[in-house]
């Protein structure tokens, strides 16, 4: 798989030793050839910034889901975010682990319930009192963290 992904690598690599060889033809006058390795080249940069673009992309989404992992804590039957030593929420557990949404539970006369998937919890197994402790911390154990 190395191996595999080292041969990607290199596919994608701008060939800077081609600019000479580009420069060269101009030197020796073939326009016509050294336009088109010129072309290539471009072509080639261009495809190098797509991909840098992609991949920054996916280092930012990867950071949001470490923040979020390190972040939410399961309290009984719901989730809640610890930004800031403020907790928000309650989100849906269901929604959470089975789509992978973070879904508002809204307070109603008969309890919580989710908008997404409908779940109607019950107003005494939701817990909205603050739970941090005085250091700022939750008091979880890494395990209630969900990953």
């Amino acid at each position: 798989m190395q191996s595999r992904q080292n041969k990607k690598a290199h596919e994608n690599m701008l060939e800077f030793y081609r600019f000479k060889a580009v420069y060269d033809l101009f030197a020796q006058g073939f326009f016509d050839e050294a336009k088109a390795a010129l072309a290539s080249l471009q072509q080639a940069y261009i495809s190098l910034c797509d991909e840098n673009i992609v991949l920054k992309q996916q280092v930012n989404e990867l950071g949001d889901i470490l923040h979020l992992s390190q972040n939410l804590v399961l309290d009984g039957t719901v989730c809640w975010v610890i930004a800031d030593k403020i907790k928000q929420g309650p989100y849906c557990c269901a929604c959470f682990s089975e789509e992978g949404i973070l879904s508002r539970l809204v307070e109603t006369k008969d309890g919580w319930q989710c908008p997404h998937c409908g779940e109607l919890l019950d107003k005494d197994d939701v817990k909205v009192n603050n739970f941090l402790n005085n250091n700022g911390t939750t008091g979880f154990s890494s395990s209630s963290i969900l990953k």
